[in-house]
């Protein structure tokens, strides 16, 4: 089941004999819920069941590195025999224990969704005389993305690489207190990519296009013999702010880029229309 919700404001912020502004403002949300499903499955790092939405992460949940030897920390979750779902398992404090071993835990809802908050667009035009102007800015608020990039370049050491430079953080020697495990050539375990530890903040703004004209005035018009003249110049996909650089959150809605996909071609072209 789907709920969508889509809303549209134009607002006309100013007018007068030559210069007008004109706003347009879009935002939509949507939820989803799986009704019904004869069995409960996991799909990539989601998992589908009923009652859930199918854009849940369903992940490894990391608990921070080992000080004593930088392994990765897992929380242990096991399933529930009866239900099928994971619990966390829980110390003599009552608090989820912690493992080094990713094999010996269970992968569990993160409670972050790839769907935005609010997802849309702010479009602007500007006229004054014969010149216009107008640009388009696309937007999201909320939602995660799992940055499967990032997480790539995060690697535990492999030969020939490219690397982040957040792996300067990575653990050196017994005591150190940080995010990234130590480096180990060749150790697959020591990040696992299906992990909330590269769970993303998902919000961006987009720069999508701008148009500057200028239209020659009838006057002029005249005196040149033609009956139109309009000049152009247009740059598309000029600039996006994200999370992380070279995060491009609009790739896709299920929040699982590849990793080694290309952001959208900057393109600035120039325009000349004549009418005789």
């Amino acid at each position: 089941m789907i709920y969508l919700l889509h809303q549209v404001w134009h607002y006309y912020l100013y007018r007068d004999k030559d210069f007008r502004w004109d706003v347009t403002l879009q935002a939509s949300t949507f939820k989803n819920e799986i009704t019904s499903i004869p069995t409960p499955f996991i799909n990539g790092s989601k998992r589908w069941a009923e009652g859930r939405s199918r854009f849940d992460f369903f992940l490894l949940k990391t608990a921070g590195v080992d000080p004593a030897n930088g392994d990765q920390l897992f929380y242990k979750y096991e399933l529930d025999a009866v239900t099928g779902e994971s619990v966390p398992v829980l110390d003599a404090s009552g608090n989820t224990e912690t493992t080094n071993d990713w094999t010996d835990t269970e992968r569990a809802y993160t409670g972050e969704s790839s769907i935005p908050d609010l997802l849309g667009s702010i479009s602007n035009s500007l006229s004054y005389k014969g010149i216009s102007l107008n640009f388009l800015v696309t937007y999201g608020i909320g939602g995660s993305i799992l940055d499967n990039g990032y997480s790539s370049m995060m690697h535990s050491g492999s030969y020939g690489r490219s690397v982040h430079p957040d792996l300067l953080n990575a653990w050196k020697q017994p005591g150190d207190i940080t995010e990234v495990p130590r480096l180990e050539n060749g150790n697959p375990n020591l990040v696992r990519t299906a992990s909330d530890r590269f769970l993303t903040d998902a919000s961006f703004w987009a720069l999508r296009n701008v148009n500057i004209g200028y239209s020659v005035n009838k006057n002029t018009l005249d005196k040149l013999g033609i009956d139109n003249l309009n000049v152009s110049l247009t740059g598309e996909n000029l600039f996006l702010k994200s999370k992380r650089d070279g995060l491009d959150p609009q790739y896709n809605l299920s929040g699982t880029p590849s990793g080694n996909d290309f952001n959208p071609a900057k393109i600035i072209s120039l325009g000349l229309n004549v009418s005789f």
